[in-house]
Order: structure tokens, then C-alpha cells, then sequence
């Protein structure tokens, strides 16, 4: 409870600074637009990462019983506690948008029997759904699904009328299998932890109705291999149960000195996912006899070891040969993500570490800057990876930089008035702003999501590529091919739609061909075999 505690007091602190620097924000002319751009930026920067740090405050807590003994009344008084600063947070930053995942937060409360008494609006008006939980547990499959569908549509009209104009049916058939999808998962989370009372006997059998449901089309669907079904959310509870804190202090106190490190952690593991699977081989050393894959050209910029190494190091002093390298770059480029504004999810375990590394691999696999679309979804197809799971991952790029090696070719064609997948076009502004960055010779870094801080995880991306702004040749095709440009303006201007399937596809891609039960091997030192 201390960590909660501690973590909840910083969530107090990001309030105060969000609603200082709203005050300050006030006070700038309007005849200085970029200053109020910066400003706004900065302000959605740290509303998304409240945000996500006040939902993952609400997982912690409804995990909470499972590791300490705390009444039913402590943890009520916990919820409302968390409650109140919620609605504090989006009174301060309401207008900056953080209104989806109190809805969707609530729902989950509900049917986690936190709230087992009281109601949860999911709109401030008298025409808002009300839950009851007695209410939940009365109903079939069907007209939960009814519900579902029903407060989602609700959320969806709450969201600002830019969002509303391109919220499409199919949006929001995801945004239910997401909530759904969420209701599964607690099955295994809360089931050991209700009492055996009537009502929440109830509870439990109407979430695991439609748990059933999603399990059986899960098994009709599932395009994971059977290594990948043996990862489990919670690997390391009873071996290592603070392994995924570690983790995360490591990688937060990281990204708080060099918020690049951030998009560093994300780009390590998808290139050790795309490279014999997600087992570590991208981490490991070159020896006399052996060029690995960090020392390719393609990875050459690669960053964050040092990350993994400190967290390993003290995984191995807490839990020693426990924790393998593969699940702490997995954990990392989550936390990662979560720290920059995406939103939250849990990371399955039991990954094992590879014993081999190759420099050839690495450049065989990994699609390079200058790849069009047919090449992209043939590189992400042969890992199992859809087009639109293609295009989400891209958004990665709405955090870091990029050297200027990396598209000063592309420089070249700015000015040609044709475009191709090949060599897609590039706004004039920023061809020139590019060159001037870029002095022939020169190998500096500019951010690949021109106009937005590149530590902020937003949609601005997929907004700058629909205005001819990609920086690479490989981000800019996605609006050359008619599928993908339509996906590009799907997560344009839906910031929910897109960080939920972002979080979707970095599961999916985080169970790659990875070695688990007997495979492999826990290295004690990520740079070496054992």
C-alpha cells in the first residue's frame, strides 16, 4: 500500500503542475500562435500521461487484495480517494480531453465489485447510463453486450466534435470487443478474490458469460502459435512479484533524465521481435567469432541497453536467474509507452532468452527507411502482423528522432512535383526546415513527428503524413496506397482508437516466435550468454 500510496501523491503533484501550466498558458498573447501550439502540446503531453497514470493507479488497486490482507472499507475509502482526484484531474484538464478512460475505468469498478453500493454516471447529465451492479448481474449475455454498446455510444458523444466526425461504426464495434476484452482479463484477476456472497457470485457469472464468448472466438481466431499461448499476465506474482516495479522505476527514472530513451525502449523491441522473435538477440554482444545484431547497419542508432542492463541488474540481486531479458525489454518498451501518453496495458510473461545473435538476420528482416508499402506489409505479414496492425506500429514514430541519414535522399525529390510509393511527396516548409537541419555530410537528428514534442505519444503522426509531412520515406508511403492512407485517417483524429489498438498490436508483436518452457535459457547478464 506504501507504493500505491507514494504513486497516488504523485499523481497529486502532475495535477498541480497540469493546472499551473494551464495558468500559465492563459497568460500568452494570441499574436504568438506557436508559443500557444508549444503550450497546448506540452499541457495534452501531461494530461495523457495523468491520465494513464490514474488508470494504471485503478489496476494496481484492484490488484491490491491479492497481495496484502486489506478490508473491503480500506479499499473502498482507497477507490474514493482516487475518485475524487480523478474528477479533480478532469476538471483542470477537461478541456485537454481525459474523459474516455474514467468511463471505461468506472465500468471496469463496477463489474470489479469496488463500488458495491453506489452508482457511476458515465455522462454529467440526467440522460447518462447508470449501473447498478444487481442490475449487471441480471442480465443475459445479449443485453450486456446491449449495455456495452449503449455507454460506449455515449462515450463516443462526449468525445470533442472533431473526434465525433470520424468515429465510424466499426470504431466503435472495437472500442466494445476492447471493453469485453477487458472484462475477460479480470476473470483471472478478481475470481480468487470475491466472497462468497450472493450478489457477487452474480457478478462473476455474468462477466464470465461473456468471458466465455470471447474465449471461444479467441480460439476461432487466434493467430498466435502455442509458444505464445503459454505467456501469462502475472508470470512473475509468486517468483518475482516485484519484477514488473523494478521495471518500471528503472524505466521511469530513465526517461525522466532523456525522454528519448522512451522511443529508444519501443524501437528495442521491435527490432528484436522482427529478428528471430522476441528473445533478446537484440541485445547481445558481438564475440571474436560472431557480429550480432546491434552491431548491423540497421541498428546501429539502436538505444536504451543501459536501461535493460540496470533493470536486469537489480532483478538479478532481487530475484536471481528468475527474470529473463526478453521480458524486461517487453515491460520497458511498455512502460515506455505509458510514460509518454499511450495508454496502459498488462504485459503476458515467460518469455525465454535466445542464445543467437547474428548481424545478417538483423539486416535481412528489419524493413529499411526507404521501404514502400508492398515491402512494410510483406516484413510484417511474415511475423503475423496485419496492415492495420502495420500502420498503428508505425505511430511509434510519433515519438524520437531520426538521423538525418536516415532520409536525406528523400531531400532530394522534395521539390519533384510526382510522387510514387517509391518516392512519396514531402511538404516544401518541411523539406526546406529539413535541409537546413541536415547540412550535406552531417548525420544529426530532427523529430520524426515534426511540430510535436517528440517525447509526447499523441496522434499528430498520422495528422502531420496526411499533410505531406513524414519525415521517412517509409512513414510517407502510407498515404500513397488507398488501405492504408484510409487507416492513417482513421487514427488521425481519434486519439482513444489509436493508443487502444497501438496497445493491441504491441501485444500481438510482443509474442513473435518466443521461446518459453524449456527454449532458451535466463540469462544472468543480457550482453552474454551463460
Amino acid at each position: 500500500m506504501d507504493q500505491w500510496t507514494k504513486r497516488f501523491q504523485e499523481a497529486e503533484r502532475l495535477v498541480e503542475d497540469v493546472a499551473e501550466r494551464i495558468a500559465e498558458r492563459e497568460s500568452v498573447s494570441p499574436s504568438l500562435p506557436r508559443e500557444l501550439q508549444r503550450r497546448t502540446a506540452e499541457i495534452r503531453r501531461k494530461v495523457a500521461i495523468l491520465g494513464t497514470r490514474l488508470d494504471m493507479l485503478h489496476e494496481d488497486l484492484s490488484d491490491l487484495p491479492k497481495k496484502q490482507n486489506i478490508s473491503l472499507k480500506q479499499l473502498n475509502k482507497l477507490a474514493e480517494k482516487l475518485s475524487g482526484l480523478r474528477s479533480k484531474a478532469t476538471e483542470v484538464g477537461g478541456q485537454f480531453t481525459m474523459k474516455y478512460s474514467t468511463d471505461r475505468i468506472c465500468l471496469k469498478l463496477k463489474l470489479t465489485h469496488l463500488y458495491p453500493t453506489t452508482y457511476c454516471a458515465f455522462r454529467n447529465d440526467s440522460s447518462a447510463t447508470k449501473i447498478d451492479v444487481n442490475t449487471v448481474a441480471d442480465m443475459d449475455n445479449r443485453e450486456l453486450i446491449q449495455l456495452q454498446r449503449k455507454v460506449m455510444k455515449e462515450q463516443d458523444e462526449n468525445l470533442d466534435v472533431l473526434e465525433e466526425t470520424i468515429v465510424s461504426t466499426k470504431h466503435i464495434a472495437q472500442a466494445i470487443n476492447e471493453e469485453l476484452d477487458l472484462q475477460t482479463r479480470l476473470i483471472d484477476n478478481f475470481e480468487e478474490d470475491l466472497d462468497d456472497t450472493s450478489n457477487q457470485l452474480q457478478v462473476m457469472a455474468a462477466v464470465k458469460l461473456v468471458g466465455a464468448v470471447l474465449v471461444a472466438v479467441a480460439m476461432l481466431s487466434s493467430s498466435f502459435g502455442g509458444a505464445e499461448a503459454q505467456l501469462q499476465v502475472g508470470f512473475y506474482d509468486q517468483s518475482c512479484s516485484q519484477a514488473e516495479v523494478i521495471v518500471r522505476d528503472e524505466v521511469g527514472r530513465a526517461v525522466s533524465a532523456n525522454p528519448g530513451l522512451a522511443a529508444g525502449l519501443v524501437r528495442l523491441h521491435f527490432h528484436d521481435c522482427f529478428v528471430q522473435g522476441c528473445d533478446a538477440s537484440v541485445l547481445l554482444d558481438s564475440t571474436p567469432n560472431n557480429t550480432a545484431e546491434k552491431d548491423s547497419i540497421p541498428n546501429k542508432s539502436l538505444r536504451g541497453f543501459e536501461v535493460i542492463d540496470g533493470a536486469k541488474q537489480r532483478l538479478e540481486t532481487a530475484c536471481p536467474g528468475v527474470v529473463s531479458c526478453a521480458d524486461v525489454l517487453a515491460f520497458a518498451a511498455r512502460d515506455s509507452v505509458v510514460l509518454t501518453g499511450g495508454s496502459p496495458y498488462r504485459v503476458p510473461a515467460g518469455r525465454r532468452d535466445g542464445n543467437v545473435s547474428s548481424a545478417s538476420d538483423a539486416q535481412a528482416n528489419l524493413p529499411p527507411p526507404t521501404a514502400d508499402v508492398a515491402q512494410l506489409t510483406q516484413a510484417f505479414a511474415k511475423n503475423g502482423l496485419s496492415q492495420d496492425e502495420m500502420v498503428t506500429l508505425s505511430g511509434a514514430h510519433t515519438i524520437g528522432v531520426s538521423h538525418c541519414s536516415s532520409f536525406s535522399a528523400r531531400l532530394n525529390y522534395a521539390n519533384n512535383s510526382s510522387s510514387s510509393t517509391k518516392n512519396p511527396p514531402m511538404d516544401a516548409a518541411l523539406a526546406s526546415q529539413l535541409a537546413q537541419a541536415c547540412p550535406p555530410g552531417s548525420d544529426n537528428t530532427v523529430a520524426m513527428d515534426a511540430g510535436s514534442p517528440p517525447e509526447a505519444f499523441d496522434t499528430s503522426y498520422f495528422q502531420n503524413l496526411l499533410a505531406d509531412r513524414g519525415v521517412l520515406a517509409s512513414d510517407q508511403t502510407l498515404t500513397t496506397d488507398n488501405a492504408t492512407a484510409a487507416l492513417v485517417r482513421q487514427n488521425a483524429y481519434n486519439m482513444y482508437l489509436f493508443a487502444t489498438k497501438f496497445a493491441d498490436a504491441m501485444l500481438k508483436m510482443g509474442g513473435i516466435q518466443v521461446l518459453t518452457g524449456g527454449d532458451g535459457q535466463i540469462r544472468t547478464n543480457c550482453r552474454a550468454i551463460n
